[in-house]
């Protein structure tokens, strides 16, 4: 049974059901995609493209009501925000065809020594795959297809499995425009299908369906990367690509990482401070003495990076991470330009990412104050217990009030004690829901 189906919303009956895409048609879909690229994303103009794309915003506005009908039919939207969706739609498409050349056209760059000229050139890489959400079933395509379709790159799109039709709809209109075979797919694959596509080096890049944060993307691409050096750079535009060599280089003259360290680092002291502090505990808990812990521009050797993939994503700090199961460092000094926009970290997101560092990377934090609390208690306990018997005898007197503070007290130790035991059990668990592995080994003697 195929999981592509149109539901009615209200009835939840199955209306139509579209049959899944067979292993072979998906490897011929990515070949077709692959070729489109070559013979049309790279060789044809910008212009061209973008006109091609100018023609699909007018279509969406030319058959907004139809369009409109089949997303109320899906997904039960209402007509008047499905009629919003699909104008939306085609104001995307026609803002890119409007700036397409003014976007890609060449940036010169000013050389700062010798002779000739250097520019930056914008192209396509080559098929993407575009996984879609269920709720904006024209929007997401819009603004994933318009913008990489006018650079060159050839679309692979996946539907969600109950917006079959919309999906359909699309794809007639880049077919009538004129786009070549290969140029725009819809396929309707499985989830394992998808992943053995992603894991197909003819696909160069993979759209998720929401942003779910760096480090499940760091995830996302370390266990999709195919080369035996894998470099990682935020995407805030901050790093300077012209730093890649010297990542590489590191780690090709031996060592499994090659950490990039901002020397003149462009952020705010409200960035840079927290920033040493959280260094300064993940020096503490790793046992790794480099200066920038939080620098995302980075270079691995592919085998440090495969034992952690099972903790990287649920874990934060990737480099940590590997680091901490006994790779080798390198620290590589990297350009860091200043950031365009405000930075999303605030205080309290900070303040969070400290206490992830203190769970995630110092054992058993619970049972350390559980130790600690049980062992002072009982101290305490004993101590005013011998007290007040001393003075009892002494005096004559029983001291009700403080041997029940003694009392009071040694039930403290008690539960101090059954905390650290609770923070052993929790810091197992979480060894376990982590797949952080306990070893890692370097080399096998003969």
């Amino acid at each position: 049974m195929s999981s592509y189906a149109v539901v009615n919303p209200a009835t939840g009956e199955k209306v139509e059901e579209y049959p899944e895409i067979t292993d072979a048609e998906l490897d011929a879909a990515i070949g077709k995609a692959w070729d489109a690229h070559v013979d049309w994303g790279k060789s044809s103009a910008v212009a061209d493209r973008a006109a091609m794309i100018q023609k699909i915003a007018d279509l969406h506005i030319e058959r907004r009501e139809e369009l409109a009908a089949i997303a109320v039919k899906e997904m039960g939207k209402p007509m008047d925000q499905a009629l919003m969706e699909v104008d939306f739609c085609g104001d995307i498409y026609g803002y890119y065809a409007e700036r397409a050349e003014e976007f890609l056209a060449d940036e010169p760059i000013e050389l700062l020594a010798g002779e000739g000229t250097a520019l930056i050139r914008r192209t396509g890489m080559g098929p993407l795959i575009g996984i879609m959400p269920w709720n904006f079933p024209y929007y997401q395509i819009a603004r994933f297809a318009g913008p990489n379709l006018i650079v060159g790159n050839t679309i692979l799109l996946k539907p969600a499995p109950q917006c079959p039709e919309s999906a359909a709809a699309v794809q007639k209109m880049m077919d009538e425009v004129g786009f070549p075979e290969g140029a725009y797919q819809t396929i309707l694959a499985t989830n394992d299908q998808i992943a053995d596509a992603i894991a197909d080096p003819r696909v160069r890049g993979v759209r998720l369906k929401r942003n779910a944060g760096q480090h499940p993307a760091m995830h996302a691409g370390l266990s999709r990367a195919l080369g035996e050096v894998i470099v990682t750079m935020d995407g805030d535009l901050q790093n300077l690509p012209e730093d890649i060599p010297a990542l590489v280089a590191a780690v090709e003259t031996g060592s499994d990482v090659a950490s990039g360290r901002r020397a003149a680092r462009h952020d705010s002291w409200g960035r840079t401070l927290p920033s040493r502090l959280i260094n300064g505990m993940l020096r503490r808990f790793t046992g790794v003495a480099i200066s920038d812990f939080g620098c995302a521009f980075n270079a691995y050797r592919r085998e440090a990076v495969v034992p952690m993939l099972g903790a990287i994503g649920r874990q934060k700090f990737t480099k940590a991470l590997v680091l901490s199961g006994g790779a080798t460092v390198t620290e590589v000094d990297v350009g860091h330009a200043p950031r365009a926009g405000s930075s999303r970290y605030s205080p309290f997101r900070l303040m969070r990412l400290s206490l992830h560092v203190l769970a995630g990377f110092w054992p058993q934090p619970i049972q350390w104050v559980g130790v600690v609390l049980g062992t002072l208690c009982t101290l305490a306990a004993v101590a005013l217990g011998i007290y007040g018997v001393v003075y009892w005898v002494g005096e004559g007197d029983f001291p009700g009030p403080l041997l029940l503070g003694a009392l009071v007290v040694a039930v403290l130790g008690v539960q101090g004690f059954v905390l650290a035991l609770v923070g052993e059990y929790l810091g197992r668990i979480q060894r376990v829901v982590e797949h952080r592995p306990l070893y890692l080994i370097d080399r096998e003697l003969p």
